[in-house]
């Protein structure tokens, strides 16, 4: 079925075979998580799935779109994308620099459940190609980049999961605006055809940018001089004044407050020093809120660390010993397992006692190898419809990756968290 109605009108299409049609291949996917195909539908899209995070050439606007749909209903998704390399990702996708079919891709890996284990690195390797930016970037990387940037900083921040996908929402919906904020921080224009930072500022007229203006203004104002040449100064001293007559008359929206103060900490700090009359004002005693518990948070996240390696060589050794056992007690069930000389009951019995994530696979191993045996035929659909439902169960987590927040050189929203010296 999933073969027939998915995979087969995707080959085709990137083999140069006629047109793809959405609806049907999306309604197809649709079917498969509504009668517990979910682990089918996502091992036979993984291929897809890496053509996807690869921004691979054999996919146009159309297949990306349609694979982006399907990941939506694939609950293994962000699971999967996880364990990817995202800045690999980046530098793949910074090639065509398409910034909006990337923030489609993140939403489908924060919908999904992504869990940041291991993207303090990626975190870091993004904020120093940021860093800089100015120098070796171009509009097109450096907006993928500064995405990239922003969603390692929404999933590291200590928020709960709920809210990482609000604040996600906040930068797909505002991504128009804040490359402007990302552009003015790291002195390299983000994914806009300005020629130069007058132009940019000039753009920031615009009405819907107007009750945002307090986030970018200031940034703008002060860094002047070293984002203009001296022919350029006029035209930007123009573009300020404007901009300052519009505050003047604009009431503030605070809506990206909370998500710029996220991004930026270091440079909204200095804006509070240096112009404590600006909106921000009344976000500065959160703002030592957070220092305070950052503080008390760098002196656990050392030991958090070493708990967090040791649990994961601990899972890997447990999850190496488990497939020994599982292939050891299939075989062996291989051998005996004939008509009523083992109760089935005993076998439904330690496979529903699994944990939920290794369930499927020991069942489907055995399903390998007793999938001819007429005992187990007889049971297998009724035995597929209570693995499923155990794979839906939870584990209980022995860390919840979302509470790390690092400090000093591993930075996630602290006042370390800046992107330009």
């Amino acid at each position: 079925m999933i073969e027939e109605a998915i995979i087969k009108p995707i080959e085709d299409y990137m083999a140069g075979n006629g047109e793809l049609h959405r609806f049907p291949i999306v309604q197809s996917a649709r079917d498969c998580c509504r009668t517990g195909l979910q682990k089918e539908l996502h091992n036979l899209m993984l291929p897809y799935y890496n053509m996807y995070i690869d921004d691979s050439a054999r996919l146009d606007w159309t297949s990306r779109g349609i694979i982006a749909e399907v990941a939506h209903l694939d609950p293994y998704f962000g699971s999967w994308a996880s364990s990817q390399d995202l800045m690999k990702m980046a530098r793949a996708w910074a090639v065509r620099g398409s910034g909006d079919e990337l923030l489609t891709l993140m939403d489908c890996m924060i919908q999904g459940g992504y869990e940041p284990w291991g993207s303090v690195e990626c975190y870091e390797e993004v904020t120093e190609e940021l860093r800089y930016q100015r120098v070796n970037g171009n509009s097109s990387s450096g907006e993928i980049y500064s995405l990239l940037h922003a969603f390692m900083t929404i999933v590291l921040s200590s928020h709960r999961y709920d809210k990482h996908k609000d604040m996600f929402q906040l930068l797909r919906s505002h991504w128009d605006f804040l490359r402007h904020v990302y552009s003015v921080i790291t002195g390299s224009i983000i994914g806009l055809g300005f020629p130069n930072f007058v132009g940019l500022a000039n753009n920031l007229k615009n009405t819907k940018y107007q009750p945002y203006l307090h986030l970018v203004y200031w940034f703008l104002s002060d860094r002047a001089d070293e984002l203009c040449t001296k022919k350029q100064q006029k035209g930007m001293m123009k573009a300020l004044a404007s901009l300052q007559d519009i505050m003047d008359r604009t009431d503030p929206n605070p809506e990206l407050d909370e998500l710029c103060q996220l991004l930026f900490p270091k440079d909204v700090k200095e804006m509070l020093i240096n112009h404590p009359k600006t909106p921000y004002r009344q976000l500065e005693s959160e703002n030592k809120v957070l220092e305070n518990e950052n503080k008390v948070l760098k002196v656990e996240n050392t030991e958090l660390k070493a708990e967090k390696n040791a649990l994961n060589e601990k899972l890997n050794a447990l999850a190496r010993q488990q497939e020994e056992i599982t292939l050891q007690m299939a075989s062996e069930l291989k051998k005996a397992f004939v008509k009523d000389a083992i109760p089935f009951s005993e076998i439904e019995e330690e496979l529903l006692e699994l944990p939920p994530k290794t369930v499927g696979n020991v069942f489907t191993i055995l399903n390998d190898m007793l999938g001819g045996n007429d005992v187990w035929q007889k049971h297998f659909k009724e035995l597929r419809k209570k693995v499923r439902k155990r794979e839906k169960e939870k584990d209980v987590p022995l860390i919840d990756a979302r509470q790390i927040t690092m400090t000093g050189n591993d930075a996630t929203y602290n006042e370390n968290n800046d992107i330009v010296e």
